[in-house]
């Protein structure tokens, strides 16, 4: 099951992050919690391996956040990190700032 995220569909949700494979691409941290979903962090990178298992704040979200804490990823090997950062900019200008779950559609 893919989620979109405006018109990408993201793989997952992933709880374990060892299945993430250590591609270019875009992650969103998201929080699950009595039905409706929270975008908590959007942004891309390199390795989303290693980003993710870096992130400043995923290990607070999974100790702190009242719902189930997952990742979400979007595989981009060949698009450009100039590219990449548009995407993200896209997405959260079409978010304007406010995630919610109305914003995350199962595909």
């Amino acid at each position: 099951m893919g989620i979109l995220l405006g018109r990408y569909e993201f793989e997952g949700p992933f709880s374990r992050l060892e299945t993430i494979r250590e591609e270019p691409g875009m992650y969103a941290i998201i929080s699950y919690h009595e039905g409706n979903i929270e975008l908590l962090d959007l942004d891309h990178t390199d390795n989303l391996l290693s980003a993710i298992e870096e992130h400043v704040s995923y290990d607070y979200w999974t100790r702190h956040s009242p719902g189930i804490v997952s990742v979400i990823v979007h595989y981009l090997p060949r698009m450009s990190l100039t590219r990449r950062q548009e995407v993200v900019d896209e997405l959260l200008l079409e978010f304007d700032g406010t995630f919610a779950a109305a914003c995350l559609t199962s595909a």
